[in-house]
């Protein structure tokens, strides 16, 4: 136990070095990047497609001999700017994209199964569907993460991850996507709460009177611990 305390002493001690702080923050930046980039990426690319896509199916019309229209019934297939959507599947409920005069119907829903496959299995739909929002969670994750190390509790992060990660690796292991998320939303938002202390405590450190009373009560009040079990019991 003693040897686990010193081992955290230094820890902590390093965590507030400078040249520390700068390297951590620049792996953050390029954990944002790595994660979040692709998405961003994809989703650029999923948006040009379905609108060529969508200008060639609104026009597209058996009646009228038109060559989308006409690879989509014979083929189930259709090519925009030398990319092929579709395939022998699409063939066989063919009839069903077309109406009585021969005009493709659903075209928004047509776009949509034929981009399906390039959606990448381990996004959620809404992210790459969304490009503003998800541009705003990679800037809110890029700021939390910077926070982290600025306020000096970058040990305490990664203690939490490996404490929540064996949970939720548990739950993977019994196939519980509800665990997963119970105990990886746990431990998120309980450290969130403690950074969020940090940072009220580091913007309150002033020499202004209201400010200072407002410090040392929160300073005192986590000491007891009472507020983080209070936290915990809520987000159970």
């Amino acid at each position: 136990m003693t040897a686990l305390r010193n081992l955290y002493r230094r820890l902590d001690r390093m965590q507030h070095q400078t040249v520390f702080k700068g390297i951590a923050c620049a792996i953050a930046v390029i954990i944002v990047a790595s994660v979040f980039y692709p998405i961003l990426s994809s989703n650029r690319s999923l948006v040009s497609q379905g609108t060529a896509l969508r200008n060639e199916l609104l026009g597209a019309n058996l009646a009228e001999n038109d060559q989308a229209a006409l690879s989509l019934r014979d083929t189930g297939s259709i090519t925009v700017d030398g990319r092929t959507y579709g395939g022998e599947s699409y063939r066989i409920r063919a009839q069903t994209y077309f109406s009585a005069d021969g005009r493709v119907v659903n075209v928004d829903r047509l776009v949509g199964e034929l981009l399906g496959d390039q959606f990448p299995g381990w996004v959620p739909n809404w992210m790459l569907r969304d490009f503003e929002t998800t541009l705003l969670l990679a800037c809110v994750a890029l700021a939390w993460l910077l926070a982290i190390v600025i306020t000096g509790v970058t040990v305490p992060f990664l203690i939490t991850i490996i404490a929540t990660s064996m949970f939720v690796g548990a739950s993977w292991l019994f196939g519980s996507l509800e665990g997963m998320m119970f105990f990886g939303g746990i431990g998120m938002l309980g450290f969130t709460y403690v950074l969020l202390v940090r940072l009220m405590l580091i913007l309150m450190d002033q020499r202004i009177q209201l400010l200072a009373v407002a410090h040392t009560v929160i300073k005192e009040s986590t000491r007891t611990k009472v507020p983080l079990l209070f936290v915990g019991v809520i987000l159970v």
